[in-house]
């Protein structure tokens, strides 16, 4: 990594002024900005790397963020966010602003501000269906919801307003690509799908809270145990959280990878048809019964082929 100096930390060493100049004459110096310096001419992520070390309360945001996420060019001035009631800076190297928000990434050791945040500020620059994809990648897998959620939280209304049309094309929380198109898919049959949706001690690709139905996607991949036994885990926990599913009082669908490539449309069917056929009855709606003492805890808990 390149070594960078504020101007206090060179006169600690003992250069002077004289110092400093015949080395930035020299080329042993570099002035990235003023009172910081780094012994090669830095590339733009270690301009940022040298700006956080003089100023290591700036959050870099707008496009120097989406830059590093990278999404886009780094260029200067690099744009950046403070803590509140700081001053804000203002040179050829970076323009940084007070900001009350907290929530960041930390990307190669670079502070930044949250994907959603970096989205709404330079959604034009990103293009429409870019600025989706980011956030469909950046906000997946089981806890991607609530972390959305929090980051969402801090934006001001304008902010917000900005993301209301990306977002209507946005899949947050679901693990993969298949899983998105799928849900882009349910969403389009009206139905109202919740990614890596978690009923008891399982967690399913998607749930129908209006009807009570949990849908997961299985690939051969991951889910069909080979001839060596691998993926036996997986073979077994499969069953018993479709059993719990129906214990609950809920409808468990389960398809293969091969289903949404070879009948996509009738998978989709059954499953519409389901969530309407139970949200019309009202002891199945939204609260099943479900069946008096049944296991309420994981099978990995109880089956010894599944201890560690």
């Amino acid at each position: 990594m390149t070594k960078r100096w504020t101007t206090k930390e060179l006169h600690e060493q003992g250069l002077t002024w004289r110092d400093i100049n015949a080395q930035l004459d020299e080329g042993k110096l570099y002035r990235l900005s003023r009172g910081i310096y780094t012994t090669e001419k830095p590339d733009p992520e270690e301009a940022l790397r040298a700006l956080q070390h003089r100023h290591p309360g700036v959050v870099f945001s707008s496009v120097t963020a989406a830059g590093v996420y990278g999404l886009t060019e780094i260029t200067a001035p690099a744009l950046g966010l403070l803590p509140h009631g700081s001053q804000p800076i203002t040179n050829a190297a970076l323009r940084a602003r007070s900001s009350r928000r907290r929530r960041r990434r930390r990307l190669r050791g670079i502070n930044v501000d949250t994907p959603v945040a970096t989205v709404a500020a330079c959604r034009e620059q990103l293009g429409f269906w870019k600025a989706v994809r980011f956030l469909e990648t950046s906000y997946s897998g089981l806890r991607a919801s609530g972390e959305f959620d929090r980051d969402v939280g801090e934006l001001g209304r304008a902010d917000r307003k900005r993301l209301v049309p990306v977002l209507r094309h946005t899949v947050i929380g679901a693990s993969s690509r298949m899983e998105r198109l799928f849900i882009n898919d349910l969403h389009r049959y009206g139905l109202e799908p919740i990614p890596n949706f978690r009923l008891g001690p399982y967690h399913w690709d998607v749930g129908l809270r209006r009807g009570t139905t949990v849908v997961d996607l299985d690939s051969r991949k991951f889910h069909a145990p080979d001839d060596a036994g691998r993926r036996y885990r997986e073979f077994i926990v499969d069953r018993w959280k479709t059993n719990h599913a129906i214990q609950s009082g809920w409808a468990g669908l389960r398809y293969t990878d091969d289903c949404l490539r070879l009948v996509r449309d009738q998978a989709i069917e059954q499953i519409r048809r389901t969530v309407e056929h139970r949200s019309r009855r009202p002891g199945l709606r939204r609260s099943p019964a479900p069946v008096p003492g049944m296991h309420e805890s994981g099978i990995w808990r109880f089956h010894p082929e599944l201890f560690d």
